[in-house]
């Protein structure tokens, strides 16, 4: 696990920033790091951007890592930025940087990174220059740019530059890449768009297609939003294959767009393909909850439920910037609208703002979600903790009780827990049952079962639901009265 923390103060220094790495083992993740990285000078901003690919072609994954406030000593206002490359080998990485790529101009350089799969030879890089502007006409100009570099065994080898052919307020904004047309070169993906705090510009997202001999200067396609101010490609992922076609699909995140209502955000999901690329996407979702503003972050889940599809954990920000992460399954037809709640944070937490997925840190073969979380303990500042999920087998658990089954209904706690409810009748009298899963840190947990109505009579409905805090409400009726039933405190009896 990489984690970087670009505004951290190390060494006496301030806003220089760490990178911490820690190995994978048996036992998982050791709670200290066995290296810890920082920038060089103040205001370096080190872990930026930062991405892992294979640029010596050795067949052994390596760490890139920007630097965008980097500057030389007899020139420190000047942030030409920086970008180093760590090798890695059997026993782990090396901290000494194999190869730089520095910036000029006061460009700073290294404020988004993503490595460029080649079909041979070592991996390219695509870095975002975010201080570079230029007027090109009256009517136009560039805001930000990205800089390709090619890897080999020899280094880092600068290819060609970037520029923008649509509006935006900056170029480079995010970088994703991707195999599209499965032709064993990955397609750069670049957002230029703006951020929450300055949102007013239009978007737009530039496709720049891999091959054999590089990159062309000129987009091989480009979406465009028609509207200001929807932050169109903050976020672009490449996500994997979600309808088991062959080809990866991304999604494009609009976070601003009201289309489902104030502030709720959409997701757009393209599929891949050998053919041209579309201007609409395959796959729109807009959630229904008010400022949502879903797609804080987005990665690939890999085959979380073992169908032979890949998945999605999406995190979204949340009008309190409580953070909420949600999982979407693909299936035959492709990613599916019905979400499924993983976890929700508090107000302010900023739960799921960064995630790392499909990683085996501890070799049993099952992958983890790595997410971070604000935990509000420090004054006016905050610590980052970062929970680890890791997937597990599909258990089979059999519930056996004497008599008929009527009725079967689920609720699931912000928290992740679930409850069942149901009705049966035994021969004598129906009964309205519950059984809810309690976490009591076994690696399976418990399921407690509590009969909450038993009636003599020859009709029983029922109604069920669980409010994000646990509290559960089984509603029971039998023609002639209904009954609510529920706890006196905000989480079920039990907890």
């Amino acid at each position: 696990l990489v984690v970087s923390t670009p505004h951290a103060d190390v060494l006496s220094l301030t806003d220089n920033g760490r990178v911490d790495v820690y190995y994978g083992s048996e036992s998982g993740l050791a709670m200290n790091p066995n290296h810890i990285m920082a920038g060089e000078v103040n205001g370096a901003h080190f872990g930026a951007g930062m991405d892992v690919g294979d640029f010596n072609g050795d067949g052994i994954s390596d760490l890139a890592v920007g630097s965008p406030g980097w500057a030389t000593t007899d020139a420190p206002e000047a942030r030409h930025g920086l970008v180093h490359v760590y090798l890695g080998n059997a026993s782990g990485m090396s901290t000494t940087p194999w190869a730089n790529a520095t910036g000029s101009d006061n460009e700073s350089l290294g404020s988004a990174v993503s490595s460029l799969v080649r079909a041979n030879g070592g991996d390219g890089l695509a870095v975002t220059a975010r201080n570079h502007s230029a007027t090109v006409s009256a009517t136009q100009s560039e805001n930000g740019k990205v800089n390709l570099f090619s890897g080999d065994a020899n280094g880092l080898h600068a290819t060609r530059n970037l520029t923008q052919t649509k509006s935006g307020d900056l170029f480079g904004r995010s970088l994703a890449s991707c195999d599209i047309n499965m032709d064993g070169y990955d397609e750069l993906i670049v957002g230029n768009t703006g951020t929450y705090e300055d949102s007013l510009s239009y978007s737009s997202v530039e496709y720049f297609y891999g091959s054999s001999t590089g990159y062309d200067g000129t987009p091989d396609h480009t979406l465009a939003s028609l509207t200001q101010g929807r932050l169109f490609g903050l976020v672009v992922a490449c996500v994997g294959d979600l309808n088991g076609d062959g080809f990866e699909e991304h999604i494009i995140t609009e976070p601003l767009n009201g289309t489902g209502g104030f502030g709720t955000g959409t997701l757009w999901l393209f599929e891949g393909t050998n053919a041209s690329l579309p201007g609409e996407p395959d796959w729109q979702y807009a959630p229904s909850t008010p400022n949502t503003r879903i797609g804080e972050s987005v990665i690939g889940a890999g085959d979380i439920n073992e169908d032979g599809y890949g998945d999605v954990y999406v995190s979204s920000r949340m009008g309190s910037s409580a953070g909420r992460i949600e999982i979407f399954l693909g299936s035959a037809t492709g990613i599916t609208s019905d979400s499924q709640l993983l976890a929700e944070g508090n107000s302010s937490e900023r739960l799921g703002y960064r995630m790392a997925g499909q990683g085996d840190i501890n070799g049993d073969g099952l992958s983890e979600l790595i997410y971070s979380i604000r935990h509000l303990d420090e004054g006016e500042g905050y610590t980052l903790v970062y929970p680890v999920l890791s997937e597990r087998d599909w258990e089979s658990i059999s519930f056996t009780y004497q008599g008929e089954l009527h009725d079967v209904q689920l609720g699931t706690a912000g928290r992740g827990e679930t409850s069942i409810a149901f009705t049966h009748a035994d021969g004598l009298r129906l009964h309205a049952s519950k059984l809810e899963h309690m976490n009591d840190g076994t690696p399976s947990g418990q399921w407690v079962h509590q009969t909450v109505e038993t009636m003599n009579t020859s009709h029983m409905g029922m109604a069920f639901g669980v409010r994000s805090s646990g509290q559960p409400f089984l509603w029971v009726e039998n023609t002639g009265s209904l009954y609510v039933h529920s706890t006196s405190s905000m989480t079920a009896v039990e907890q």
